[in-house]
C-alpha cells in the first residue's frame, strides 16, 4: 500500500459523535482502498494503520457493519481456512431517523424568520 496521497472522510462520518474513534480510523483504513480491485487488508494490517490493537479492529468493524457503513464477505483458502475478508465501504449515510430532544432541537440553517 502506497503512502502517498490522501483518504477522504466524509464529514457525516467524523461528525457523528456515536461512532467510536477506532470505528472513524478503521472506516478511513478501508476508505483509503477505495479503487482498488479487490479490498481486503488483513486485521493486522488494518491494526497497524488505524493505531489500535486487532481485538480492536474486530469491535470496529461490528460497529461499522451494524450500522451499516460496511459489509464484507469471508474468503477461505482452497483447504477450508479463512483468509483476509473482502470488505465493501458504504459511501453513503445509512437512513436513520433523528432523535430530538429540548436540549438538541433540530437545526435547519438559515437566519430565522422575521417577525415583520
Amino acid at each position: 500500500m502506497s503512502v502517498q496521497g490522501w483518504t477522504p472522510i466524509p464529514n457525516w462520518i467524523l461528525r457523528d459523535e456515536t461512532l467510536s474513534g477506532h470505528a472513524k480510523l478503521v472506516y478511513l483504513s478501508l476508505n483509503s482502498r477505495l479503487g482498488l480491485p479487490v479490498i481486503n487488508p488483513s486485521h493486522a494490517t488494518i491494526a497497524s494503520e488505524a493505531s489500535c490493537s486487532p481485538a480492536s479492529v474486530k469491535r470496529a468493524l461490528a460497529e461499522l457493519r451494524d450500522r451499516q457503513m460496511i459489509e464484507w464477505t469471508q474468503q477461505t483458502n482452497g483447504k477450508g481456512g479463512q483468509v483476509s475478508n473482502v470488505y465493501r465501504v458504504l459511501i453513503e449515510p445509512p437512513v436513520r431517523t433523528p432523535q430530538f430532544t429540548m436540549d438538541h432541537p433540530p437545526v435547519h440553517g438559515g437566519p430565522p424568520p422575521s417577525s415583520q
